[in-house]
């Protein structure tokens, strides 16, 4: 059909794994719960042909993405509305304030990670085709600049109502979902945005790491290939600028954990040097001592007082 509406209300994993509705979903969209709190999942599910969208109120949960053959042509834009949630993949993942990800079309598995009791989200799981003239290069990406609230409403409104609405007329499926494409195509432009052209490489390469820095397996090597250049000519844009790639990785990674112990306090060191990307909790600490939040701050610093914590 060219057009679906669903609506699921289940609690626990095993009501989520025989709930046939679910089922569906799940295996159109070629993802799977992997763990499921003890609150209810109640969704609104709408689905085209090309394009799919859900409204979500879930508990602490993980879904798994795998990305085998059934879906490397896909994208996946997800908002979180509220409650608390995180992306981990070894691929690349657009992050952008307040709550918006964009995971391009790829092959390395994605886990989403709700944290809190409950949480609500938005998910629109669309074709490769209909993101192809955006650019998802990561070079023009600035994750600091939030999305202006004003802007997001509206786009916010239009998956709510299709999620909530029943189609009678089946003439106006089709125009229904030209407006569908055009509001995921729009969130995927506001996610992986873009900054005016010309910028030095030492400014794209920022951008990327800014982007990535939560994977372990961020190096120089890896950098270089992303933006099509030799590791010496890459070494060489940061030495101009009076410092080097993997410093200004660890920088950027420990600021990243000073601010997710603002609003997360009670993180552990070990699941903190996790989510930021460093591969052991001393790498966290020595990283936190080197480089305070704010540059020019003193020694008794925010930084260095998380670090003590730690």
């Amino acid at each position: 059909m060219a057009f679906v509406r669903t609506t699921v209300d289940v609690q626990g994993l095993d009501a989520a794994r025989k709930d046939d509705t679910l089922k569906d979903y799940l295996a159109a969209s070629n993802i799977r719960i992997a763990s499921l709190g003890g609150k209810p999942l109640r969704g609104e599910l709408s689905r085209f042909r090309e394009i799919s969208f859900a409204r979500a109120t879930l508990p602490q949960s993980t879904v798994v993405w795998p990305r085998d053959h059934l879906s490397l042509d896909r994208g996946i834009i997800v908002i979180s509305l509220s409650g608390g949630l995180e992306v981990e993949s070894e691929g690349t993942v657009f992050r952008k304030p307040p709550g918006l990800f964009l995971i391009p079309p790829g092959q390395e598995e994605v886990l989403f990670h709700s944290t809190e009791e409950e949480n609500e989200l938005l998910y629109v799981s669309t074709n490769a085709r209909l993101l192809e003239d955006i650019d998802l290069s990561g070079t023009q990406y600035d994750p600091l600049v939030r999305v202006p609230d004003g802007v997001l409403a509206p786009l916010i409104s239009f998956i709510e109502t299709v999620c909530a609405i029943s189609v009678e007329d089946t003439t106006m499926i089709a125009p229904l979902e030209v407006a569908a494409v055009e509001v995921a195509r729009s969130l995927g432009i506001l996610i992986a945005d873009g900054v005016p052209a010309g910028l030095s490489l030492f400014s794209r390469t920022m951008r990327v790491i800014a982007r990535d820095y939560p994977r372990r397996r961020l190096k120089l090597a890896g950098l270089a290939e992303d933006l099509d250049v030799s590791e010496r000519t890459l070494q060489a844009a940061f030495a101009a600028e009076g410092t080097s790639v993997m410093r200004e990785v660890r920088a950027i990674r420990a600021r990243a954990a000073h601010e997710r112990l603002l609003t997360k306090p009670r993180t552990t060191s070990a699941d903190l040097a996790s989510a930021v990307g460093f591969g052991s909790t001393s790498s966290l600490i020595r990283a936190m001592r080197e480089f305070a939040p704010h540059p020019g701050a003193g020694v008794d610093t925010d930084a260095d007082a998380d670090a003590k914590r730690l």
